[in-house]
């Protein structure tokens, strides 16, 4: 293991002292690829809510797509794009970030200004320059994809043979020298071709930087896969330049014809805004007309409404004296009723008190002579029970008597038993 690393560093000091001898911006080139690449990952998350803002702000604005007029759909799709473009624009600084970590030790093309989608600026802080939604349209930005990736795989699948091809202009340079240092060269570009191909083929959808801040490759290409690149390059570049001018074309034409547009608008609706004067005026009149009907209609059934409650106030009031008679004649019939009812009840009352007072002492009456009853009884009961009473005790006392007598004659005779058996 140590040994592998010892070789490995020791292949390293090989390149890094060719890639010396060759050019001496390559340090410079390292350190500001990693410099680029720990910035860009770090703040590469913060495009999410920047190009959310910068979409709302901006709004959409397109050619043929102009939403000026309506700011609230404007600002709605333009947040809803710079969502989109932000996904977009934080995984490509992160991940090309990382990529320039990764390869800061390779070569790399000289630029990608037109062969890939390239991000609105090199750090998140640096100066922006609005760019529209449209801008690339879906061709250029197609082709510039496809381009990515034909180098990608130019780079990847062909770079290995940078080795044979550096050995002989090695050879060729020092034909009777070794062609060592012709190899090591090789193996660094072989090396810088297959890393950068490899992240330009997995990476080509996402947004990137337009430099690569190395050192560039002796060509760019090295198989005829992209032989005609340098000469699309140059017409896409032709296409591109075409259609920055006629941008402005296209956008005077598209001012024009909204300004077109927005004065027959204005001219609508100042005829519509006549029309509605002149109608609103015709109603008014009718409203008047109606009114001036409806207040003498108005007056005609307030005359009537006085009238009818004039006569239903006489009629209420002949009412009310018939009533009050009625009620007087009422009340006297009550009270002639009442006073007769009071007499009744006077009279009912004094009957049920004399029946009340005669049952009282016929009650009294039964009650003194059951109690002279009862206290007969008792007497009787209590005389008859004391007459027991008496007999017993005498009954038990002649027996007790009795008994004395007949045990006084059992002694007699059980001594004078006694005695004769003495004798």
């Amino acid at each position: 293991m140590k040994k592998q690393a010892l070789c490995l560093m020791a292949l390293f000091c090989m390149l890094a002292f060719t890639a010396f001898a060759e050019e001496d911006s390559w340090a410079d080139g390292a350190v500001n690829k990693i410099t680029r690449g720990c910035v860009n990952i770090v703040t590469g998350w913060t495009e999410l809510p920047l190009q959310t803002y910068y979409g709302y702000e901006e709004g959409v604005d397109c050619g043929s797509v102009n939403l000026r007029e309506n700011p609230a759909a404007s600002r709605s799709l333009g947040t809803l794009l710079g969502i989109g473009r932000g996904i977009g624009h934080a995984l490509g600084r992160t991940i090309w970030g990382a990529v320039d970590i990764l390869t800061f030790w390779a070569k790399a093309p000289a630029d990608d200004q037109d062969s890939q989608l390239t991000l609105d600026r090199t750090y998140v802080w640096s100066e922006r320059k609005p760019v529209p939604f449209c801008d690339p349209t879906y061709h250029v930005g197609a082709r510039r994809i496809g381009y990515r990736a034909a180098r990608g795989v130019d780079g990847l699948f062909f770079g290995i043979t940078e080795i044979p091809c550096q050995a002989m202009v090695s050879w060729e340079k020092n034909e009777n020298e070794l062609c060592f240092f012709g190899i090591l060269n090789g193996i660094w570009l072989a090396g810088s071709r297959m890393v950068n191909g490899a992240a330009d083929l997995c990476f080509c959808m996402l947004p990137g930087f337009d430099s690569h801040l190395q050192i560039p490759y002796d060509v760019n290409h090295q198989f005829a896969i992209c032989e005609q690149y340098p000469r699309n390059r140059e017409k896409m570049r032709i296409e591109d330049k075409k259609a920055d001018e006629r941008r402005p074309i296209e956008a005077k034409e598209a001012a024009e014809r909204k300004a077109a547009e927005k004065k027959a608008a204005a001219e609508k609706k100042a005829a519509e805004k006549k029309a509605a004067e002149h109608k609103k005026a015709l109603e008014k009149a009718a409203a008047e007309q109606k009114a001036a009907e409806k207040k003498a209609e108005a007056e005609k059934k307030a005359a009537e409404k006085k009238a009818a409650e004039e006569a239903k106030k006489k009629a209420a009031e002949k009412k009310a004296a018939e009533k009050k008679a009625a009620e007087m004649k009422a009340a006297e019939m009550k009270a002639a009723e009442e006073a007769k009812k009071a007499a009744a009840k006077r009279e009912a009352e004094a009957k049920k008190a004399a029946e009340r007072k005669a049952a009282a002492e016929k009650k009294a009456a039964e009650k003194k002579a059951a109690e002279e009853k009862k206290a007969a009884e008792k007497k009787a009961a209590a005389e008859k029970k004391a007459a027991e009473k008496k007999a017993a005790a005498e009954k038990k006392a002649a027996e007790k008597k009795a008994a004395e007598e007949a045990k006084k004659a059992a002694e007699a005779k059980k001594a004078l038993e006694k005695a004769q058996k003495a004798k």
